[in-house]
């Protein structure tokens, strides 16, 4: 799991998924990556190839491997940042993350 500050994602929703899914991808391994910054609640899980080392020598093979990508509420009650950067006003609702250690499963609810 990482969770960063985030980086900016646009004005519109399509931006930010697109900011946070190129983000996770430099991040060998992830399951979840949480971050913040551009102010929208949702949650993906886009797919990723990655090499997998199997036994013996020069042995790997690609495999895909789903990542949960969330973005977290901002937490900001007040309308005057929305405002002055033209944004949409964001749900301070709470994400949940939900890992399940009995098998490789993560979930998120809005």
């Amino acid at each position: 799991m990482q969770v960063t500050h985030g980086t900016g994602g646009g004005a519109l929703t399509g931006g930010a998924v697109n900011r946070t899914e190129r983000a996770l991808r430099y991040c060998e391994g992830l399951d979840v990556y949480v971050s913040a910054h551009c102010h929208k609640t949702l949650a993906t899980k886009p797919s990723v190839l990655r090499f997998e080392k199997l036994a013996g020598p020069n042995s790997t093979r690609i495999v895909e491997r789903d990542i949960l990508n969330v973005i977290a509420a901002p937490w900001q009650a007040y309308a005057g940042y929305v405002m002055s950067k033209q944004l949409s006003p964001s749900s301070t609702t709470v994400n949940y993350i939900w890992l399940d250690g009995r098998e490789h499963h993560a979930t998120a609810t809005i």
